[in-house]
Formats: structure tokens, C-alpha cells, sequence
């Protein structure tokens, strides 16, 4: 380590002397205790907006999937009666073919 000198000393005195002249914000320049509660104060608010608005779109998101949910559902039901109305068609024509059947065998007949 190098020896402290008067001229070293002076030097790093300028140097200090040039930040606090330059770096250091000003007593006008720094935000009061006040001021900065008053700023947190605003930010507070503006989450609690936030966290009411997430609150609302949650809620909306409910809603929208409750509505998908009986979509669906009335789907399903629709899907099941088809399939119902199909297998009665599949035995009505069964049936219908076997009559035609007999029918064919009693013009033969006659």
C-alpha cells in the first residue's frame, strides 16, 4: 500500500468534494418522508384496483364456464337422442324390411 502524502490527500478530498458536487442529489431534489408515504399510499390504491379488477374477471371466468359447462351438457343430450332416433330408425327399417319381405312372398303366392 502506497504511503498517504498531503498532495493524495488533497486529491482525494477534490474528489469527494466533485461528487457531492455533482452525484448527490440536492435537499430540493430528494422526496420527502411525506411525499413518499403519499406515493406508496397511490400505489397501495392502484394494486387494490388491480386485485378488484382480477376479482371481477375470476368471477367472470366462472360465469363463461358455468355457460360452457351447460353447453356441453345439452350437447351430450342431443347426442344421446340421436343416437336413440337412429337405432329406432335402424329397427324401423328392419321391420319394414321383413314386411315387404312377406309381402313379396304373398303376391308370389297369389
Amino acid at each position: 500500500m502506497s504511503e498517504m502524502t498531503p498532495a493524495k490527500t488533497h486529491q482525494l478530498l477534490e474528489k469527494l468534494a466533485e461528487y457531492v458536487m455533482n452525484e448527490v442529489p440536492r435537499k430540493s431534489e430528494v422526496a420527502t418522508k411525506q411525499e413518499m408515504n403519499a406515493r406508496f399510499d397511490r400505489v397501495d390504491r392502484r394494486f387494490d384496483q388491480v386485485d378488484q379488477r382480477f376479482d371481477q374477471v375470476e368471477q367472470r371466468l366462472d360465469h363463461v364456464e358455468r355457460d360452457v359447462n351447460l353447453i356441453l351438457d345439452g350437447m351430450d343430450s342431443q347426442l344421446k337422442e340421436t343416437e336413440i332416433l337412429k337405432t329406432e330408425q335402424m329397427a324401423l327399417k328392419s321391420g319394414l324390411s321383413r314386411v315387404e319381405t312377406r309381402v313379396e312372398k304373398l303376391e308370389k303366392v297369389h
